[in-house]
């Protein structure tokens, strides 16, 4: 009896560790991937795919990603999400995930369309600065299209492919569809922008001559005048003012690219006289009548700022932007005389100290160096940060209109009273004097430019036409003048820009 109650014992023991070892030996539950979804639903190959799901290996290698039978490369892996490229060779058909020999399929099939070819309908455009062509692409299908420049400074491009030339080189515009591209390379010259006003009705008319032809920014209905101006990425900005005969004010406003732009109404005579744009930020500079006197004034975006009290007369003639600054030439009106004097930013600095009739009429800054220019008892005058320097010998009638410096060269624009009892046209390189016109008749420079080593300078000379003497828009480039506007009415250029 006790052998068989012992042999029972030693049967259950050996039931129970057979049990227990089944346990331990059995397959374990190892969590298995899954894929819930993958995006886009198509593509060409090269196109990324974002598949999300469960269970991926955190190591990019230890997921075998297949389009059909081709292997494609994994490039970000998490637990949830899988991103890869479609590889060479794939067709449509099903993704699937393999983690530790453990795969997994997805739903809906990867459809792979045909290869995107792109075609530009032009291989290369020739523009000038501020001209504007559209470039069409083909080939790409229902697909979104991305269009870039490699260089912005010479050409930009929108979303619709409408290329704009900014500034003289060349730029390869690119339009592309995931890995797919097409090219066109634009080369974009130089252009020549000068201001014009001329008398071809009874009132003068503002204008613009650019690389040749001249597009009338006013209807000559009432007195309108063009000042200076300035090339923002292609865009033309020019400053002006126009005269509302019903009030008999003048309206100061610009013009982009055509389009007028009002900063004041008819209440007050205001006339502008210089504009900038910096960093998309719009400066002008002008004055306009208050009660007592004209106060010269700065706008920015068109919000506008008096730079004077309105006791004495200040006007502000010409504007440049450095790093974000406004540095204003202009003058002050008191007993008679007047005082050459600059602003930075809302900063008077006076030039001269009123002894004199002087004006500063130009301003140009680079590096530690504020140059102006202008006259000062009626003598051509050059300002280097404060300090004078007279460009003709005293007892002379010479007057300085514009300034640019070049490097080291400092160039003036202006003209001098000559021996035959007439303006003589003049440049100043380095104080040197270079004679424009020969003093048969009256002349003047009213803006110097200098661009690839070449000067550039517009004003105007007097001829006689029908027996009359009138004034003849002209441009000189190194010294040979070019009629812009013709000889029928009276024309005069205000301001020339080389971009």
């Amino acid at each position: 009896m006790k052998k068989i109650l012992s042999n029972a014992i030693l049967l259950l023991c050996t039931l129970s560790i057979i049990v227990n070892c089944s346990k331990d030996d059995g397959p374990s539950s190892e969590a298995l991937p899954s894929i819930t979804a993958f995006t886009p639903k198509s593509g060409t190959v090269g196109t990324e795919v974002t598949i999300t799901g469960k269970n991926f290996s955190t190591i990019t290698s230890e997921n075998v990603v297949k389009f059909g039978n081709v292997t494609a490369i994994v490039t970000q892996a998490s637990e949830t999400e899988l991103k890869t490229s479609v590889p060479d060779g794939a067709s449509t058909s099903k993704i699937s995930v393999t983690v530790n020999g453990n795969a997994t399929t997805s739903t809906d099939s990867f459809i792979v369309n045909a290869p995107i070819n792109l075609e530009l309908n032009k291989s290369s455009l020739e523009l000038h600065t501020s001209d504007a062509e559209q470039l069409t692409v083909s080939g790409a299908g229902e697909n979104q299209v991305t269009w870039s420049s490699d260089n912005e400074d010479v050409a930009i491009v929108d979303e619709s492919g409408n290329v704009k030339a900014v500034g003289a080189g060349t730029a390869n515009i690119t339009v592309s569809v995931n890995e797919s591209q097409a090219s066109a390379e634009i080369t974009v010259e130089p252009s020549v922008f000068v201001t014009v006003n001329h008398y071809k009705t009874t009132d003068y008319t503002a204008s613009i001559w650019t690389n040749g032809s001249i597009t009338e920014l006013t209807d000559g209905s009432s007195n309108a005048y063009a000042n200076s101006m300035d090339i923002y990425k292609g865009d033309v900005f020019i400053s002006g003012s126009e005269l509302d005969k019903e009030s008999e004010n003048y309206i100061a406003k610009y013009w982009k690219n055509g389009e007028v732009n009002n900063l004041t109404d008819n209440s007050s005579d205001t006339r502008l006289s210089s504009v900038k744009v910096y960093d998309d930020d719009i400066y002008a500079v002008g004055y306009g009548t208050d009660e007592n006197a004209y106060t010269a004034k700065l706008w920015k975006n068109g919000n506008v700022q008096d730079l004077s009290d309105g006791i004495n007369t200040n006007l502000a003639l010409d504007l440049v932007i450095n790093n974000g600054n406004a540095f204003i030439a202009g003058y002050e009106s008191t007993d008679n005389k007047s005082i050459a004097k600059i602003w930075v930013n809302d900063v008077p600095h006076l030039l001269t100290d009123g002894t004199n009739y002087a004006r500063a009429t130009s301003i140009f800054v680079t590096g530690d160096y504020i140059y102006a220019t202008g006259y000062d008892n009626n003598i051509a005058t050059l300002w280097k940060s404060g300090t004078p320097t007279p460009l003709t010998e005293e007892g002379s009638m010479s007057f300085a209109y514009s300034v640019f410096v070049d490097g080291t060269d400092v160039y003036v624009g202006g003209s001098e009273y000559g021996e035959e009892g007439k303006y003589i046209a003049k440049i100043w390189k380095n104080g040197v004097p270079i004679d424009l016109t020969d003093g048969t008749f009256n002349a003047k420079v009213n803006s110097v430019f200098v661009y690839n080593g070449d000067i550039y300078a517009v004003g105007y000379e007097n001829t006689i036409v029908n027996d009359e003497e009138i004034n003849v828009a002209k441009l000189w480039v190194n010294g040979t003048p070019t009629i812009l506007a013709g000889t029928d009415y009276s024309t005069y250029a205000v301001s020339v820009v080389v971009k």
